[in-house]
Order: C-alpha cells, then structure tokens, then sequence
C-alpha cells in the first residue's frame, strides 16, 4: 500500500462575502497523508544506515537470502554464500567449513584435500539416524614419531628412541606371546625366508628339523614293541611302527616287566639293557623298513647280572621276564 494524500480547500468562494478573512482561509488548505511508504516510493539506494533506527530489531526472515545460504561482506555488500551440492558422507572436499583466510576475501567456505596439501586430517560428513555429523579422519601415515608424548610408554617394555616406538630388549615375556593359531603345541622356529613362523602338530613325540626349505616336525625316538618275550635264537622278530618312512635311527634294548627276583639278575621292572653288546660268537641282524622294525639273532639274549662289579659271567635273561623293544626317529 502506498501513501495516499487528500488536499482540502480552505474557504469556499461560491457563497457567502469574499473578504480579508475569505481570502486568507482560501489561501491554507488542509493536507492530510494516508497509508504508508511502499517499494515504489522508495529510490534505489535511498535508504542508507542513518535511516534506521538503533535498536530497530529487524527480523532475518526479512532478508531474501536462500536457503542454506550465508550472507558474507563481498565488494562492499552483502552477499550469499551457497553450500556444496555434491557432499556425501565420507567423502572430502563434499562439506565445508566457513573459515577467515586471512586474505582479503575474509571468510570463505573451504575444505580438506590431504592428497594435494600433504595434510594429516580430512574433514568429512557423516550420518546417523537422519543426524548429520563432522568427521575428523587421521590420513594414512599421519602420526609420526615427533607426535608421541613419553607418557604413552611406560619404559620398561616400550620405550621412545629416535622418535620411534620400539619393545626394550628382553621386555616381552611369554605371557605376552600370541597363542598358536590351532590351538596345538609346538615351536616358533625360523622359515626359509628368516620369518619367524609357528611350527605345530597334534602328534606327540615330534621335534623340529631344518631342512633346505622350512622346518618340519619330524618323530623322534618313538616306542615299537617287537616281541612281549624275548624270542628264541634264529627266530625273527618283527614290531610295527607308525614313522611311514624307514627310520633314520633304531635303538634296541630290552625291558624286564617283573620286580627284582632271584632270577631277575638283580633288574626291577623298568629298568633296561640296551642292544647289542659285543660277544665273539654272537651275531644278529636289525632291519627295518617304512612299516616295520625286525631282529633275530644266533643266541638267545644274554647278559652280565646288575650291580655284580667285577662279574663277566654271561647268563640268559629269563625270556618271559623281558620284552624286546626299539625306539625309531625319522
């Protein structure tokens, strides 16, 4: 609505005596204004800060400025900043941060670019639950060792040397060591390559063996019974083993299975006497293959009693009082 005014005349000079006072009135009319100033009265550029009022309390919803926008000083007036259109969550450079450059530009809305400036953090958008959020992500290999406060270390295992982290020597005990990842005994050794690697089986009586690749679990000094008695001469005994190869090494001996008697040559259950022993006219053979440890000899098993000093007096150990028995490595 504009301003409406209404002019009204002083005297009405078509009746009554045209006098002094007649001509007076006549000449002060009335004016009255109506309404208020609207857009089209107002000159461009016309209203300036002294115009308004201290304290005149305009409302922002006044200002045209889009939506989303800021309204920053450019060239003297203001202006509208509009935001990104292209941001996505967890992706730099799609939201930004209004920031005083110190140039003469003042403020401006910038992002991070870590890939271009050698930055550590990137500045992304992140959402939940219809919540925008910022999100401050560390760029790979942002935290170095000049970064590092001593109170992260407690100097007994880790310490701070260099502006790197390292373990002191001998500071890791056994606790600290990971599990085996199958959960089964063995032995940290060193691979082909000089790795450190786990070496691990199920199988009891194994032992590590190096080889011109990787280490590998090999048995070691397995048990095979080969007769429960002691055999006869010229009869063959043959035990079985579980190597699946032919042993390296074979040990036999003989083991007594009854308590010390007064046949026993002084031997308690358990104790053993290790083959063979050198006899002039004693002769035996020991074989063995993938599957089976075999002996047979001319004699019948003989030997010195225990703990009879200077006695060298062979006797026949009483068959049914001993076991033949091997042991086999791969």
């Amino acid at each position: 609505m504009g301003l409406a005014v209404t002019v009204q005349r002083g005297h009405n000079f078509s009746t009554g005596e045209i006098n002094r006072a007649a001509l007076n009135n006549g000449a002060t009319p009335t004016i009255s204004i109506t309404g208020s100033v609207g857009i089209s009265e107002l000159g461009q550029n016309s209203v300036n800060d002294s115009k308004i009022a201290s304290g005149a309390n305009i409302n922002v919803n006044k200002l045209s400025v889009p939506t989303g926008n800021v309204i920053v000083g450019a060239s003297g007036v203001g202006s509208s900043l509009a935001p990104s259109a292209s941001g996505t969550d967890g992706q730099e450079g799609g939201v930004k941060l209004l920031v005083d450059t110190g140039t003469a530009n003042g403020f401006e809305a910038i992002s991070t670019n870590v890939s271009t400036t050698s930055g550590d953090v990137k500045i992304t958008r992140a959402s939940s639950g219809g919540t925008r959020y910022l999100s401050l992500e560390l760029a790979p290999n942002a935290v170095q060792g000049v970064h590092l406060n001593t109170d992260i270390v407690d100097d007994q295992t880790i310490e701070i040397s260099n502006n790197k982290l390292r373990l002191k020597n001998a500071s890791v005990p056994i606790a600290k060591l990971a599990s085996s990842s199958n959960s089964q005994a063995g032995f940290l050794t060193f691979g082909a390559g000089g790795n450190v690697e786990e070496l691990t089986g199920s199988s009891a009586g194994k032992i590590p063996v190096t080889t011109a690749n990787d280490p590998v679990l090999k048995t070691y000094n397995a048990e095979v019974q080969i007769s429960a008695t002691l055999p006869n001469a010229g009869t063959q005994s043959v035990g079985t083993h579980s190597l699946g190869v032919v042993p390296s090494v074979v040990v036999l001996y003989i083991e007594c299975t009854v308590s010390s008697n007064s046949t026993s040559k002084g031997y308690s259950a358990g104790d053993r006497v290790f083959l063979p022993y050198t006899r002039e006219d004693y002769e035996y053979n020991i074989w063995a293959d993938d599957d089976e440890v075999g002996f047979i000899t001319n004699h019948e098993i003989s030997g010195f009693n225990k703990g009879n000093g200077s006695n060298t007096t062979l006797n026949s150990f009483p068959q049914n009082q001993w076991k033949l028995m091997a042991r086999v490595s791969e």
